[in-house]
C-alpha cells in the first residue's frame, strides 16, 4: 500500500522507499515520448532526505519544462549546463577543449575532441534538427556539451553564485550565504538570467534603481537606504568578479563603481528619561542576565550584538575609570572598522558589568552573556528576542 505524505509529488512504496511522481504538462509531453507522468525513485527511506531530494528535483523540472515551453524566451536550465560540464569531465574533457587531439587520421591530421563528439552523437542531433523530433533532456545535454566544447562554458550568474559558494562558502553561516545569494537572485529575477557577458551598464543601473524604488512584495522587498543598496550591489559585484578572475573570462564588470543617491539624514526621536528610568527600575528588580544586558546597552549606546558578544576580558573594572572594549573576536565580527573602541562604564552600565562579570566567573565561562554565545558564534537574533520577553514584565 502506498503512503501519501505531506510532501508535494512524493509517495512511498510498501518497501519504505520514497519516489517522485508528477504530471507532465501537456505542452511538454512530446519531449517525454508522450508520457503523461514523470516518475523517479528518490533513493531513500528517510523522510527528510526525501524532502530535500524532491525539492531539488521539483526546481530542476520547473526550469526544464519552462525551457521546453518557451525555448526562445527562457535560458537553458542551470542543471543542464552543469550536467553538460560534468558529461565532458567524464570523458576526460573540459569546456573550450574542442581542438584537443584524441588521435590522428592516416594523413596525420588530428582527430579533435569536437570531431569525436559530433561523430558519436550526430544521428541523435540530426533527428532533432532536421527530422522534426523534439528535444529531450539527453539531446539538450549533448547539444550544450558540444557548445561548451567548441566555445567554452557560457557563464551565467547562477553558475558564478555556485562557484562563489564553493570557494567562499565553507564555514559561513546560513545568514552570511543568504546575504550574498539574495541580491544575486533578485538581479536574475528582475533583469533576467543572462550570460555574464550580456549584462550592460544599463542593466546594472536599472537593478540599482529597482533596489531604491521597488515595493515588490513577492521578494520581501521594501525600498532600501543607500547603504543597503550598496551592500546588495557589492554582493553582486563580488560574485561577478570571482567568476571573472577564477575562470579568466576577461569580461568588463558593469556592476562596479556605480553612482548612488545621497540619503537624507535620519532623525531619530530621543527616548524619554522617564522611560529609561522605568527600564532601570525593572532591571534592578529582576536582576538577571537579560536585564544586565539591557542595562549595559542603556548607559553605553552599544549595539545589541556588540554587548551580547562581550567576553569577561573586555571588562576593565579595576581602572580609575572603569571601561569596556569593543573588539573583534572569533565569535563576533564588527560592523565597521570604527566599531572598535573603548566605552566608559558609569551608572547602570557599571552595575550591570559588575553583576555579569561576577556571574561569569562563578560559571567559569569566558563570555559575559553565555546564554547568547556558542564557542564560535554570538547569537544576536536570540538576544533580540529578550526585548519582547522583557517588555511584558513591568
Amino acid at each position: 500500500m502506498r503512503v501519501w505524505l505531506e510532501l508535494k509529488y512524493v509517495q512511498q512504496k510498501p518497501s519504505g522507499q520514497f519516489f517522485y511522481r508528477r504530471r507532465i504538462p501537456d505542452e511538454v509531453q512530446k519531449h517525454y515520448q508522450g508520457k503523461t507522468h514523470y516518475q523517479k525513485s528518490l533513493g531513500t527511506k528517510d523522510v527528510q532526505m526525501a524532502k530535500v531530494a524532491s525539492e531539488r528535483l521539483t526546481k530542476s523540472l520547473d526550469e526544464m519544462w519552462s525551457y521546453y515551453a518557451n525555448p526562445e524566451q527562457t535560458s537553458l536550465p542551470l542543471n543542464i549546463r552543469q550536467l553538460a560540464t560534468a558529461f565532458l569531465q567524464e570523458k576526460g574533457l573540459a569546456p573550450d577543449e574542442g581542438d584537443k587531439p584524441l588521435g590522428y587520421y592516416d594523413d596525420g591530421q588530428p582527430i579533435t575532441a569536437l570531431d569525436v563528439m559530433l561523430d558519436e552523437y550526430e544521428d541523435k542531433l540530426n533527428k532533432v534538427m532536421y527530422g522534426g523530433q523534439p528535444h529531450t533532456e539527453e539531446t539538450s545535454l549533448i547539444e550544450e556539451a558540444i557548445t561548451q566544447l567548441g566555445s567554452g562554458k557560457v557563464w551565467h550568474f547562477d553558475d558564478a553564485l555556485m562557484l562563489h559558494h564553493e570557494l567562499n562558502g565553507r564555514g559561513k553561516s546560513k545568514a552570511d550565504i543568504a546575504h550574498v545569494e539574495r541580491p544575486v537572485k533578485r538581479l536574475m529575477a528582475i533583469i533576467g538570467d543572462k550570460p555574464l557577458s550580456a549584462y550592460t551598464r544599463d542593466d546594472a543601473n536599472a537593478f540599482r534603481d529597482w533596489l531604491y524604488d521597488s515595493t515588490d512584495k513577492t521578494l520581501s522587498k521594501k525600498p532600501l537606504s543607500t547603504s543597503s543598496v550598496k551592500r546588495s550591489m557589492d554582493s553582486v559585484n563580488a560574485v561577478f568578479n570571482l567568476a571573472n578572475i577564477e575562470k579568466s573570462l576577461k569580461l568588463e564588470n558593469h556592476f562596479a563603481d556605480l553612482r548612488y543617491r545621497k540619503d537624507a539624514p535620519k532623525e531619530r526621536p530621543s527616548i524619554p528619561e522617564d522611560y529609561i528610568r522605568q527600564i532601570h527600575e525593572q532591571c534592578l528588580a529582576h536582576d538577571d542576565d537579560m536585564r544586565w544586558l539591557i542595562a549595559l546597552i542603556s548607559d553605553t549606546g552599544m549595539r545589541l550584538g556588540e554587548a551580547a558578544g562581550l567576553e569577561v576580558s573586555h571588562i576593565h573594572l579595576d581602572e580609575a575609570i572603569p571601561y569596556l572594549t569593543i573588539e573583534e573576536t572569533d565569535s563576533r565580527r564588527l560592523k565597521t572598522r570604527e566599531s572598535r573602541r573603548r566605552i566608559p562604564l558609569v551608572g547602570m552600565a557599571l552595575w550591570a558589568a559588575k553583576r555579569a562579570v561576577g556571574a561569569s566567573k562563578a560559571q567559569e565561562t569566558a563570555f559575559l552573556f553565555p546564554r547568547y554565545n556558542r564557542k564560535d558564534m554570538t547569537n544576536s537574533n536570540s538576544a533580540r528576542n529578550l526585548r519582547h520577553r522583557c517588555s511584558s514584565v513591568r
